[in-house]
């Protein structure tokens, strides 16, 4: 019995329960980092009469047609998804990514949305800011995008809740340009997935499966999806329909179980980060500007305020309906300073298993740590008499023994016993020689007496 107790403490052990425990906190938050793209990556006015964006043009009139009935043969295959809205829009997407990867950096900068153009105004828990608080980047999908609070110097915190106290940005939307430490869990800190693709960013998921994407991509395709990071050594696919064809293969279609989608949870082993910070977002909507709400815009550039009239239109009515068309206000801030942490952490330790065969053991076997202990100190002091050979002889130094006074003591004390017995005897042979005198003085007085007996007859 004692034995099937002891392999079910071992086998739970080795599953690695774990256990977690939720805390409601509350404390001064760092405040995340924002990113605003626009959804048009680039100036349509700029595409259409710029030279190195002549194919995106043939691309975008193809789209056009395809998409209202129009189809005709082209090198991207977009006629070949006719049937599929999904597969239209999914192709044509790919194929503006391949096709821009192809312009310089320099031309795509020029047909970007600089930050003047995307944001019109910026406050952080009403004090100003401005694009030396935002950090740029360049998103093969939507272009030029900017983050607010990316740079870990800034360090933008709140320590109030309230509408108040976050971020607030007018955005021009431009419509008329019209287009974010195992084994008791299965967390990590890094998997080799996203190494090779975002080791310069933090772990998430998100970079692992991607990362796990564009190692299938390579594999299969022989090139790299440029809408993912590259890795040191990938070639970027090229706006063909070959590379088109085999990209949307990968990505496969729900109702063709030839093609199927990638299955990341099979394909790819991306587990959890092992801290994270998630934000559940709350989404409200407003109308802007109101009838009563006149823009009024700190910023130099773009269409200006509407507080007076200005040179871009004729009325401020006129302004308050270009801005009702082409803005909006983004405000991001904290409803509450409180918030959730849940604590992953082991359930079942070594301490445990520890306390448990103890039990067990004085359950079944009668054992205690009192009788272990015993046990153990009778084995040392038998194994060291089985090494010590029995009697172990000590062999002073001359110099130890003549220093030793208990010696000198047991010297002394035998030499007081040795004159004791020598006293001892010298007494006994006094009293010997006086008995033998009496003797003779006994027997002389018994011979005078016989003489006189026979001087008498």
């Amino acid at each position: 019995m004692f034995g099937y107790e002891l392999y079910i403490l071992i086998a739970k052990f080795f599953s690695y329960p774990a256990t977690v425990s939720t805390d409601i906190l509350f404390k001064k938050q760092p405040f995340p980092v924002v990113t605003v793209c626009n959804l048009n990556p680039y100036k349509y006015t700029i595409v259409k009469t710029s030279a190195p964006f002549s194919n995106v043009n043939s691309l975008m009139t193809v789209y056009t047609n395809a998409a209202t009935g129009t189809y005709e043969n082209d090198k991207w295959g977009l006629y070949e998804a006719k049937n599929e809205s999904y597969d239209l829009d999914s192709r044509a997407a790919d194929a503006l990514v391949l096709e821009a990867n192809l312009i310089s950096d320099a031309d795509k900068e020029t047909a970007m949305y600089t930050y003047d153009d995307l944001i019109q105004d910026c406050s952080f828990a009403g004090l100003p800011c401005s694009v030396s608080d935002f950090k740029k980047y360049i998103d093969p999908v939507y272009g030029a995008c900017y983050s607010f609070n990316e740079d870990a110097s800034l360090n933008y915190s709140v320590s109030r809740e309230g509408i108040q106290f976050g971020l607030k940005l007018m955005i021009t939307v431009m419509t008329q340009n019209i287009r974010a430490k195992r084994p008791y869990g299965k967390c990590v800190d890094r998997e080799p997935e996203s190494t090779d693709y975002y080791k310069d960013y933090t772990y998430t998921l998100e970079t692992c499966f991607n990362g796990c994407k564009q190692r299938n991509t390579v594999s299969k395709c022989n090139c790299a999806n440029p809408i993912v990071a590259l890795g040191p050594s990938d070639t970027a696919c090229q706006p063909t329909k070959a590379d088109l064809d085999c990209l949307q293969t990968l990505k496969g279609d729900q109702k063709d179980t030839d093609n199927p989608n990638i299955d990341l949870l099979t394909e790819c082993s991306c587990s959890s980060p092992c801290q994270e910070s998630v934000y559940t977002p709350t989404v409200s909507l407003a109308k802007f500007p109101s009838s009563s709400y006149y823009v009024a815009t700190s910023s130099t550039k773009g269409v200006g305020s509407c507080s007076s009239s200005n040179s871009n239109f004729a009325t401020k009515s006129a302004c308050q309906q270009w801005y009702n068309s082409n803005g909006l206000i983004l405000q991001v801030f904290f409803e509450t300073l409180s918030y959730e942490l849940f604590t992953e952490s082991a359930s079942y330790t070594v301490s445990n298993v520890i306390n448990d065969l103890g039990g067990q053991a004085g359950l079944w076997l009668g054992l205690s740590v009192i009788s272990v202990v015993e046990m153990t100190g009778l084995l040392l002091v038998m194994g060291a008499f089985c090494v010590s050979g029995g009697a172990i002889k000590i062999a002073p130094d001359d110099d130890e023994i003549e220093n030793d006074h208990r010696i000198k003591d047991v010297e002394d004390v035998k030499k007081e016993i040795d004159e004791m017995e020598k006293h001892h005897e010298g007494m006994e042979t006094d009293d010997d020689g006086g008995e033998e005198g009496d003797e003779n003085e006994t027997t002389t007085a018994g011979g005078d007496g016989a003489e006189n007996e026979k001087k008498e007859k």
